[in-house]
C-alpha cells in the first residue's frame, strides 16, 4: 500500500489532526506508529517499514560500522515518534508556528506522506490543490 493524495486539513485545541482514511488503514498495517522528521519546508511522516528502507537506502551497511553509525546518528537524531490514537489522530507537537486556525497540507508520497503547512504548500505548489 502507498501514500497517495493531497488531503487539507485543521488541527484542534490539542494540535491533533485527523489522518485521512486511507492514510490511516495503512498506518494500522504497518503497526500504528509513525516517525516524522524535517525536511527543507515541511515534514516527512513514514511508517517504521519506510524509515527502515530509508536507512538501508542512504546508509547502506553494517550496523556496526563507525561510518554507517554515525550517518544513521544524524538521520535519527531528528525523527520523532508519534502514535496514532483509536479515531485516527495524530498529535502535531513538532510543528511550532501552529495554531487551531492553521491549515495543514498532507501529501502523499508513496511510502511516506508530507506535512506542509497550507500556506507554504500552496505558495511553493499553486498547480497543485488539496480538495479531497
Amino acid at each position: 500500500m502507498i501514500f497517495t493524495g493531497i488531503y487539507k486539513v485543521q488541527p484542534d485545541k490539542l494540535n491533533r489532526i485527523v489522518l485521512p482514511k486511507s492514510f490511516r488503514k495503512f498506518i494500522l498495517e504497518a503497526g500504528e506508529i509513525l516517525y516524522v522528521r524535517p525536511a527543507e519546508n515541511y515534514f516527512i511522516a513514514a511508517p517504521e517499514i519506510s524509515l527502515q528502507n530509508l536507512l538501508e537506502h542512504t546508509a547502506p551497511g553494517r550496523p556496526d560500522d563507525e561510518i554507517i553509525r554515525e550517518k544513521r546518528r544524524r538521520i535519527l537524531a531528528s525523527v520523532k515518534q508519534l502514535h496514532m490514537d483509536p479515531q485516527g489522530r495524530i498529535k502535531i507537537t513538532f510543528m511550532t508556528e501552529m495554531n487551531e486556525s492553521s491549515l495543514l497540507m498532507l501529501v502523499g508520497t508513496g511510502g511516506d506522506f508530507e506535512i506542509w503547512d497550507r500556506t507554504l504548500f500552496v505558495n511553493t505548489y499553486p498547480d497543485l490543490e488539496g480538495d479531497e
